[in-house]
């Protein structure tokens, strides 16, 4: 079945990509929704990094910018192109967050589009492990200042940094209280010449709450 897969170029993108293709989907298309200036939402992400991430995976990237306020429509219009060029389902990295797959699945219904969670009701700190177990590597590049402390961005994604989370933050960051970036792990053709940049402090985009994110974009080694 040809499929395509909604890609932050994080931990949860990856270990999905992985499950979905020993399931026997045929994931070659890697869709990623952007901000208008082209980085990628929440992760803040230059696109070109995205680029690197979905080169090294041998796939085919398709980053879309998104208008202001204008993420549902630019969201079905992209399934309706998915539909047209063939694809019968694409791929979401959710682990348990019920309401964003309610918004997803009539979505891909009406496009003609299965809708495929391969990492849904699986338990947050096993998929944490298996993310470090199956040789997934990332560093945490946008942390939530409300929940976790600065000095927790740029880190690697680790043993020693899932030890070291305080109580009552997932381990997986589902309830959005950190993000990663995969620089290597199965599949790629070689590890991203990258290295963690500069921790930078930016209100949220868009205002979700009154809180700050710590940002650390990879740079070039």
């Amino acid at each position: 079945m040809k499929a395509a897969i909604s890609w932050s170029g994080g931990k949860d993108s990856m270990l999905a990509l992985l499950h979905a293709r020993e399931q026997g989907l045929q994931v070659q298309s890697f869709l990623s929704f952007l901000e208008p200036d082209g980085r990628s939402k929440s992760h803040d992400l230059p696109s070109r990094w995205l680029q690197a991430q979905v080169s090294a995976l041998g796939g085919q990237w398709l980053g879309v910018p998104v208008p202001p306020g204008g993420y549902g429509e630019s969201f079905s219009t992209q399934l309706a192109l998915l539909r047209a060029s063939g694809h019968q389902a694409v791929v979401f990295g959710d682990i348990d967050l019920q309401a964003h797959r309610d918004w997803i699945e009539p979505r891909c219904a009406a496009a003609g589009l299965r809708a495929v969670f391969p990492l849904w009701g699986l338990q947050r700190r096993q998929l944490a492990h298996e993310v470090l177990a199956r040789g997934i590597r990332a560093w945490v590049v946008c942390v939530d200042l409300g929940r976790l402390p600065a000095t927790f961005c740029g880190r690697a994604y680790d043993a020693a940094f899932l030890a070291e989370l305080p109580e009552g933050v997932c381990p997986a960051g589902e309830e959005g209280e950190f993000h990663s970036f995969v620089w290597d792990g199965p599949g790629f053709a070689a590890p991203l010449p990258l290295q963690p940049g500069p921790v930078r402090i930016l209100p949220s985009r868009p205002p979700l709450r009154p809180t700050e994110f710590a940002f650390c974009t990879p740079e070039a080694a």
